[in-house]
């Protein structure tokens, strides 16, 4: 995959991009937000989550009013730094359900940071779903769960 262009001077050039989420009746449910381009902030040189919830925060939601039109919700990854700082608050929760990686989700301090924002209207999403029992307070709190069908057998599946 070819890679922006980048800044000679080192210095960050990230956009959103955005992939379209189905529910089980094949109708469109909303969209999930990710971080392209390329950042210096990050040892990958790619955006992170947390990185993509401020810009998203700091925007006060421009655009999110329209891919959320019709009642689709907007699906935005938050990080560990980001749920700790409460950045999702910055977002309409009409509009929001914030995505965690199953792996950081799974941590006691933040399911109790995901279960305020439930109870404040955000929806809540976690990708990277492996059925780890030690996740099941997370897996009860999710509207929507992530699965990467293109890696696991249909059988699986």
């Amino acid at each position: 995959m070819p890679h922006p262009p980048s800044d000679p001077s080192g210095a960050s050039s990230v956009a959103v991009g955005r992939q379209p989420v189905f529910d089980a009746k094949r109708r469109l449910w909303g969209y999930e937000l990710f971080g392209v381009g390329r950042s210096a902030e990050t040892a990958s040189g790619l955006p992170d989550a947390d990185a993509l919830a401020v810009q998203l925060a700091a925007g006060a939601g421009i655009g999110l009013q329209e891919l959320a039109a019709g009642g689709r919700r907007v699906l935005v990854p938050v990080g560990e730094k980001s749920l700790r700082d409460r950045v999702p608050y910055a977002l309409p929760p009409a509009l929001v359900a914030v995505t965690v990686p199953e792996d950081l989700g799974c941590r006691p301090e933040a399911v109790a940071a995901l279960e305020a924002l439930k109870t404040d209207g955000y929806g809540i999403a976690v990708s990277g779903f492996n059925g780890r029992s030690a996740c099941a307070p997370l897996y009860r709190l999710a509207d929507v769960i992530g699965i990467d069908a293109g890696r696991r057998p249909l059988e699986e599946l």
